[in-house]
């Protein structure tokens, strides 16, 4: 079983390749600060679900730094709707904001609010 799941969660960070030097920079920032962002394999789940589903309309909840809000958003946008997220700690939120500056293409398509 062990096996079989390796093979996936090999397979699955196969499918999505991220040569976006700003992005690269949010998930380093990530992994060596300890801000949990979420995994390849799960990134390319949800990436493959929205898209799917022509999600248009996304509320993410848990920012962190923005790094999965980044192509949430991305998804959005191209479905003609409209990318919300809340982050309850503060500097988290600041460090999100700036992402998502250096990360998108429309930022005034999106809405990151902080939660209180």
């Amino acid at each position: 079983m062990i096996v079989d799941f390796d093979k996936a969660a090999e397979y699955t960070r196969k499918l999505l390749k991220i040569n976006n030097e700003k992005i690269l920079e949010i998930k380093k920032y990530g992994e060596e600060n300890k801000i949990p962002i979420i995994t390849e394999e799960v990134l390319n789940f949800m990436i493959f679900s929205a898209n799917t589903g022509k999600a248009a309309n996304i509320l993410e909840i848990g920012t962190a730094i923005g790094y999965s809000g980044v192509f949430l958003a991305e998804i959005s946008e191209g479905n003609g709707g409209k990318f919300y997220t809340i982050e309850i700690d503060e500097e988290r939120y600041s460090r999100a904001k700036e992402n998502f500056e250096k990360g998108c293409r429309m930022l005034e398509k999106y809405d990151p609010a902080v939660a209180s």
